[in-house]
């Protein structure tokens, strides 16, 4: 290996370890932080190879093997794994100069299949089955969300949930799972491809087929949706399901070619970045936003907000 690749090993090391274990000492922030863990491999791989992003992502497993033997600060492999999963799948569909949707599709699909499998490993070594294993992981996790606020002196009484029980909460999260581990993959391969799009050397930077800003999902997603629509209704159990999962996935798609939309106009109207951003914000902390920003994707189907579909001018 060339010296010249030591320094950006070590550099990518300690930005991997770093953000690492904040993601497991930092409550609520340390979520935010871990998803970001994919990044430093990914510059890795794309400024030294791939034998530095395997080099990389291995002496980060024998670090944390090591410290979590000798210290025990909590820390987890397979979460470690599943980022580095995500890092490579990305790096390896965007090196092939797919198209964005290929490139994050496939990205989401291996790293929720290996996410899937190992999650129900779990549960057979414990005994359990996938959705007991689930609902134990459910409650676990509520209880020591409560402890976490009674520390704090947020909560001073059991916090409401709408009227649901905790058994209640972890019922419909079994319901919603599946959907629920596509949308997170969903994020974090997005958040993490478009960053390391951004720091990466012009000289190696990929170039995108389809401006962000132009992305638009595709024509045929608009029967899934009505589909998924109609089987909320259907009084089959399982179809039931698909329906809802179903739903909330292309939800989010059509949540994300809304928010195309709104960069597309940023950019005609070159908005300044604070503006940019400030809107972001807002947009998550407001729910009605999120919900305008389904509908704008949606319709833009019928409107082409972004004039994307004129024919050419004849000669």
């Amino acid at each position: 290996m060339e010296t010249k690749k030591v320094p950006i090993i070590i550099n990518g090391l300690l930005s991997l370890l770093l953000l690492y274990y904040i993601s497991i000492q930092v409550p609520f922030f340390g979520i935010v932080i871990g998803a970001l863990m994919p990044l430093p491999t990914m510059l890795v791989i794309r400024r030294a190879g791939w034998l530095a992003g395997i080099l990389l992502v291995g002496t980060g497993l024998g670090v944390i093997h090591y410290v979590e033997r000798f210290f025990g600060l909590g820390a987890e492999v397979l979460p470690f794994l599943h980022m580095a999963v995500i890092a490579f799948a990305i790096s390896f569909f965007a090196s092939r100069h797919y198209r964005l949707e290929v490139i994050v599709g496939g990205a989401v699909l291996l790293a929720a299949g290996l996410q899937a499998g190992a999650f129900i490993m779990q549960a057979w070594q414990l005994g359990l089955s996938p959705q007991d294993h689930l609902h134990q992981g459910v409650r676990e996790v509520w209880t020591a969300f409560e402890k976490l606020l009674e520390q704090e002196k947020v909560l001073e009484q059991e916090i409401p949930l709408g009227g649901m029980s905790v058994d209640e909460v972890s019922t419909l999260i079994a319901r919603i799972f599946p959907a629920l581990l596509l949308i997170n993959n969903m994020v974090v391969v997005l958040v993490n491809y478009r960053l390391s799009w951004h720091l990466a050397d012009g000289s190696r930077r990929e170039t995108l087929q389809t401006p962000l800003t132009h992305w638009e999902t595709p024509d045929w997603l608009i029967f899934v949706l009505i589909a998924s629509g109609f089987m909320l209704f259907v009084p089959i159990p399982g179809l039931h399901l698909v329906g809802l999962n179903a739903l909330m996935v292309c939800s989010l798609l059509y949540f994300f070619q809304g928010l195309a939309i709104l960069g597309f106009i940023f950019q005609r109207f070159q908005a300044p970045w604070f503006f940019r951003w400030s809107v972001y914000l807002l947009l998550i902390l407001i729910k009605p936003a999120l919900l305008l920003m389904i509908l704008i994707g949606l319709t833009d189907l019928w409107f082409d907000f972004r004039r994307l579909r004129q024919l050419p001018p004849e000669d």
